[in-house]
């Protein structure tokens, strides 16, 4: 899935990742998460019965965060493939997110380290396997 200048707003954890390894995760893309509880998480990806998501994945990039607790991201499967990514995730007022207290399991993304990737991330056909959705622009 890629979701670009959306928001969503929930209580306790924002989404549950259930992709396979062939597949990319939930990408949003200059997006606005909103809690409305302290304790809420962005996601998180725990066992399910006997099912495990050892590749889940959840990518933000330049989004919003507002009401998030300072982990951040909730329990996953620590010995798998997750992808619990942030790249410069910002407060309600455009300053930077404090990101010291978020969980071991996550990675911020360095504009440097990582820019090819956060490029990738940046185009949907990346993220939806060759597919480059048409947006019709409605003008009022």
């Amino acid at each position: 899935m890629f979701c670009e200048r959306c928001t969503i707003k929930s209580t306790r954890v924002m989404m549950w990742p259930r992709n396979k390894k062939e597949n990319h995760g939930n990408i949003f893309k200059d997006s606005t998460f909103i809690g409305t509880d302290g304790q809420t998480t962005i996601a998180r990806s725990p066992r399910n019965e006997s099912f495990i998501y050892p590749y889940a994945e959840v990518v933000l990039l330049s989004s919003t965060l507002i009401n998030i607790a300072s982990a951040g991201w909730g329990d996953a499967d620590k010995g798998g493939n997750v992808h619990f990514w942030e790249y410069n995730s910002r407060n309600q007022d455009g300053s930077s997110v404090e990101v010291s207290k978020r969980v071991p399991w996550s990675r911020q993304l360095d504009r440097v380290k990582d820019a090819k990737l956060i490029a990738d991330y940046s185009r949907p056909e990346f993220v939806l396997a060759g597919w480059k959705p048409k947006l019709k622009v409605l003008i009022k």
